[in-house]
Order: C-alpha cells, then sequence, then structure tokens
C-alpha cells in the first residue's frame, strides 16, 4: 500500500500470515521475502504458543521485530501483564510495545511511523547494479491469463519484453506485464528491486514454475539458487476418483492448479489395486488436508476418495532380496502397507513441542501429554497464572487429534506449537484389517507394541459401529504379528419369513404380524 508520511510517499508491502500449525510454511515463506515483522500479540489472551515459534523463525532471519499488543479497547485487556509476559519469554522491552485497536483504529498511524523510521529497508544501490532477477512467493492459473506469479525483486528492474531464465532447468520466457498489489493490481512500467509485485508470463501449464524458483535475466545465472526452503510434509493420504475415466481428468487437472496455489502439498502419483490411479499427497497437518479436500470439491468440483492419512517412518529391511529391491538398508515409508514382513527395525520421527496453559489446566493437561508418550523436557511459570510446557512427543500421536483434545481438557485456552527434532528408535507393531478375510490395505498402521491389543479392539469396535449391516454377516478381524488380537462382527438383518408368502397372498403378511 502506499502511505504519506512527512510529506514524502512510501510503499509498504504487507504479508498477512495464518497462526495454524499447520501452515508454518506460509509464516516462513512471508519471513523470508520480508524485512520487519509486526509481532501482533492479543492483549487479553495474552502470548502463545505459536507468538513464540514465529518470533524465532523472524529472528533467525535477521528481521526487524516490532511487537503490537491489539484488541485494547476490550474491558478484558490487561496490556501491562502481556508486556511483562514478553520480556520474561522473548526479552523484549515493554518501552518498545505498541499498543493499538485496529477496531476503532487507536495508535494505527503508530505502527506506520515505526516501520518508516525504524525498519529496515532493501538495499537498493547494490541491487540496481546487479542483473534483473526475482523469486516466486506465490502463483495462481488464471483463465485466459495462464500463470500469474507473485514475486519480489532482489535485483535489477524487471519490465514487460524481457526474456527471463529459471535457475533450476535453464527455461525461458517473455514477460508480458508488470504490477503491483496496492491490494488489487496495477500496472506498471517496471518493478525495482525490493518491491513485491505480480508478473505475467507466457507459461503455459502450472507445472513449469513452482515457489522458490528463482527467474534471472543474461547470460549469468543470479547465485541466489535455494531463496526458500522446500516445505516438509508431516501427514500423507491417498486421494483416487469415484470412477476413472473423465473424472480421473479432471481430478489431475484441479490438482495441477491447486498445488500451484498450495506448493506446501507435496504430489507423487500411485496405483493401488483396489481404488486404480491416483495419488499419494503430503500436508502439514490434518486442517491443511481438510482445507484441501474442500477447496478440490467447492472450487473444482471433485468428486474423489480420500484415504485414512499416515504419517512417515523409517524402516530397516532385512534380507538382501529385500535391501537391493528398495535400494537401499533404511528407507522412509509413507504408508504402512508398503513393506510386507521386511521390516527388522523401526524409527519414528519426534517433535517438541510448547504448550502454554493456564496453571487450573496444568494438571489434566500434563495426563493428556502422558497418555500420547510425551516426555516432559521443562516447565516454566510465566507469571500467577500461566504455564509453559516443553514436551517430547512422537509425531505420530500429536498430528492426529492430540490439539482437539488438547482444547477440550483445557477448555480451549491452551496452546500449542511444535517443531521437528529428528528420528529416534521406536518398538512398533503393524496392525492390519480384514473383513470377511480380506485385507483391507488402506487401514493398515504402525502402532507401538507396549498398547497394540488396546488399539486394535478400539479399532475393530470402531470398524463395526461404521460398517453398515448387510444380509450377510461381516466378521472384522485385527490381526498384528500373523495372528488376530481383535474381532468384531456386524450382525446381518433378520431374515423376513413372509417375503415368498406376500407375492401370492397379500392377507398373510398382516395375519402374520
Amino acid at each position: 500500500m502506499f502511505c504519506r508520511f512527512e510529506n514524502q510517499t512510501f510503499l509498504l508491502n504487507l504479508l498477512d500470515t495464518p497462526g495454524h500449525a499447520d501452515f508454518t510454511y506460509e509464516v516462513k515463506k512471508s519471513i523470508m521475502a520480508s524485512d520487519n515483522a509486526l509481532l501482533l500479540v492479543d492483549a487479553c489472551e495474552g502470548v502463545m504458543a505459536q507468538t513464540l515459534a514465529t518470533f524465532h523463525m523472524a529472528t533467525s532471519r535477521g528481521l526487524k521485530v516490532i511487537p503490537v499488543l491489539n484488541k485494547i479497547d476490550l474491558p478484558t485487556a490487561d496490556p501491562p501483564k502481556v508486556k511483562q509476559q514478553l520480556k520474561l519469554l522473548l526479552g523484549i522491552n515493554p518501552n518498545d510495545v505498541l499498543s493499538v485497536s485496529a477496531k476503532r483504529g487507536t495508535n494505527i498511524e503508530d505502527i506506520i511511523a515505526t516501520l518508516i523510521l525504524d525498519g529496515k529497508c532493501p538495499s537498493v544501490d547494490d541491487s540496481m547494479q546487479s542483473p534483473a532477477h526475482f523469486v516466486v512467493l506465490d502463483s495462481e492459473h488464471r483463465p485466459f491469463r495462464g500463470v500469474v506469479v507473485t514475486v519480489l525483486t532482489l535485483g535489477g528492474n524487471i519490465s514487460p519484453g524481457m526474456d527471463l531464465r529459471i535457475v533450476r532447468n535453464g527455461r525461458a520466457y517473455k514477460v508480458r506485464e508488470v504490477g503491483i498489489l496496492s491490494p488489487d493490481e496495477r500496472s506498471c512500467e517496471a518493478l525495482y528491486p525490493g518491491q513485491v509485485g505480480f508478473v505475467s508470463m507466457d507459461i503455459r501449464t502450472p507445472s513449469e514454475v513452482v515457489t522458490g524458483d528463482v527467474f534471472y535475466s543474461g547470460s549469468k545465472q543470479s547465485p541466489t539458487v535455494n531463496y526458500i526452503e522446500p516445505p516438509k510434509p508431516v501427514v500423507y493420504a491417498g486421494i483416487y476418483p469415484v470412477t476413472h475415466g473423465p473424472e480421473h481428468k479432471l481430478l489431475r487437472d484441479a490438482l495441477e492448479k491447486l498445488c500451484l496455489n498450495d506448493p506446501s502439498v507435496e504430489c507423487t502419483s500411485e496405483k493401488h489395486p483396489a481404488l486404480g490411479a491416483g495419488w499419494r499427497l503430503g500436508f502439514m497437518g490434518l486442517l491443511h488436508m481438510d482445507v484441501f479436500r474442500q477447496r478440490l470439491e467447492e472450487e473444482y468440483g471433485a468428486n474423489l476418495i480420500l484415504t485414512c492419512p499416515s504419517v512417515s517412518y523409517r524402516v530397516r529391511l532385512k534380507g538382501k532380496k529385500n535391501i537391493q529391491k528398495y535400494g537401499g538398508e533404511w528407507v522412509t515409508i509413507h504408508d504402512a502397507s508398503m513393506l510386507d514382513n521386511c521390516a527388522e527395525e523401526y524409527e519414528e520421527m519426534h517433535v517438541q513441542g510448547s504448550i502454554i496453559v493456564p496453571e487450573p489446566y496444568l494438571s489434566p493437561t500434563l495426563k493428556l501429554c502422558l497418555s500420547r508418550r510425551g516426555k516432559l523436557l521443562s516447565q516454566d511459570c510465566l507469571d500467577e497464572t500461566l504455564v509453559h510446557i516443553s514436551m517430547d512427543f512422537p509425531l505420530s500421536e500429536v498430528i492426529v487429534d492430540f490439539h482437539d483434545q488438547l482444547k477440550t481438557v483445557s477448555s480451549g485456552f491452551a496452546s500449542f506449537e511444535f517443531a521437528e527434532t529428528g528420528w529416534q528408535p521406536a518398538d512398533l507393531t503393524k496392525l492390519s484389517v480384514q473383513l470377511n478375510g480380506k485385507v483391507v490395505e488402506e487401514l493398515t498402521q504402525l502402532v507401538p507394541k507396549a498398547s497394540f491389543i488396546a488399539r486394535a479392539r478400539h479399532l475393530a469396535d470402531a470398524l463395526a459401529k461404521q460398517i453398515p449391516r448387510q444380509q450377510f454377516l461381516i466378521k472384522i478381524q485385527v490381526l498384528a504379528q500373523n495372528r488376530s488380537v481383535a474381532r468384531a462382527d456386524v450382525k446381518p438383518y433378520r431374515k423376513d419369513v413372509t417375503a415368498k408368502l406376500a407375492s401370492r397372498f397379500s392377507f398373510f403378511p398382516v395375519k402374520l404380524r
């Protein structure tokens, strides 16, 4: 946006970021493209776990962090208390914290003044002499225009008619239109170093460009190749069309366009013996997966089947044939049914979780964490009411429904954030499900050996409640270590002995009933 300050016009590029842990990649991408960060904190709720994670990401990148307290107009706001939390947790001077109200517009001009006077500005003088190059921050496929990319100009001037190449593969494209976002698109003559804007080029297919690609002009390549780190999915699920044929092509085109707009989704083709050809998608979390599914259905009208989500494991194979087959002794799997009784050792990803919870809910929160195989690392009191807990978790224990359970036991007051710490050995066993003697590979999962019987019984009972009754008996068996450890039956409908009589004598069923 353009703003006037001390008789001068300034251009400020503002990027809003989501607060949920599933969209951490969007936060990282915005931080990589920024020079300053406005750290917004609710004056009523105080510092959250996401506040800590975002602050450390911004400071590690070298951004100028400007703390801002919002909602100071509410009767439950306590700015002095929240400022003290910022001092204890983040080392921020309370005098440097801006107090504003976005609803009433109170002190909003102080944010603009602080950004202009104290914030960092991109180095334009040195960048003007370098060859023109920019990095792609976002991209979108639009009808009649093709792929339009949102870019950060790193050096030189970007203007229509220029020929640019991608560092990754050397493909050349011609720039057709450039402009700035204010917030609507406004065409201009050129984009200069430090500016964020849009660029329209002759890109025909969505798969030709991805977020993080660097475009450059001239014969000399830009040294900035990996400007934005690629995302690391934590949850994997399969997507298949309900019927093959035209729906398969429609779903494929929808995935290409949506993955262009959401680069944090990892997409690979796979083929299932029961569901046919489909795709294995990697997401940043369950909420991310659900949002992606809803967008496929609502924006593109896709009719799809989504399989049960799972996380990645590292497996040490046994036998020379298996090692040669999979190309190494250690392999990473995203689906427990990929390996058939050839695993000798398992490793699972661990995360360090940060939880901020009010003191009255500390006991049920710790009980929930310990039930998810959590290990307490540290516990600190922020003030007389808030406690900060640091826990070590297996990723599989917190990725499915831990956040919802945490909100339940804390009445919605706890906040949670996690970061990966690395692979650790795990004592796991594989559970597989049989329906009337046939294995259902989509329900295969890896569980801890210490609780595999309880989980098998829970899985069998849950399936018995979900599977509708039929005219025949459905036998559900959960197997572990080649033996049945849990069973449940879905009873058939009672046979109607008067059905044949009704066709010849209409009064028989009435009398018999």
